[in-house]
């Protein structure tokens, strides 16, 4: 990286200010000679095993906050997945309680995590009403029920963040996304009886 010097100890330490792969040299000398060994040594963030997850009627997303070179994914439904990216989803075709595993790997090694996630909401009896949802050309969104009844719509990111919660009588809410980064984003709808939608928008 650029930094040398000189040391008769027989073990040094040195920080790198940056992952990658570095060539390290060392000259050894005495009064009848001198001689140089060199080796590639990688140099990695470490890695975090854990991750987020956020459920659906009959999905769930998935994701990590860590610096790994691949990822794979056991969704414990005997689907799995490698991948490099930080955010995945998985579709499940039955409810139950799933155990899914989170693989990590860098050059310098690998971790995993384990969590449990409950899939609840396939073959209910459909309660739900699909609303009307639109991007107008000024980035607002408006959401829209045909019953125009009294509703509350929840905005929230992958992380499970609510960003934004909005309530209007006629059942007919706008919501400005303002400053909020390019994204998937979920919109819950709600009444007096309980959960109408849950539906996936994406922020461009």
């Amino acid at each position: 990286d650029g930094n040398s010097g000189w040391d008769t100890a027989t073990t040094v330490q040195h920080s790198y200010a940056a992952p990658g792969m570095y060539t390290v040299s060392a000259i050894g000398v005495n009064a009848c000679s001198s001689d140089t060994l060199s080796m590639n040594v990688p140099i990695c963030f470490p890695l975090i095993p854990a991750f987020g997850v956020q459920t659906m009627v009959d999905s769930a997303y998935f994701y990590i906050q860590t610096h790994a070179d691949s990822v794979y994914w056991d969704f414990g439904d005997g689907q799995q997945l490698g991948t490099t990216d930080s955010t995945v989803s998985h579709v499940y075709t039955s409810n139950g309680t799933y155990w899914v595993s989170l693989y990590l790997f860098n050059a310098c090694g690998a971790d995993s995590a384990q969590s449990m996630v409950q899939i609840m909401g396939i073959g209910l009896e459909e309660k739900s009403q699909a609303p009307v949802i639109r991007r107008f050309s000024d980035g607002t969104w408006h959401i829209a029920m045909p019953s125009q009844s009294p509703l509350h719509v929840r905005v929230s990111n992958l992380q499970g963040q609510t960003v934004a919660r909005m309530y209007e009588e006629s059942g007919q809410v706008t919501w400005d996304p303002g400053m909020q980064p390019a994204g998937c984003y979920v919109l819950e709808g709600r009444n007096a009886s309980g959960v109408l939608f849950q539906e996936r928008i994406i922020l461009p």
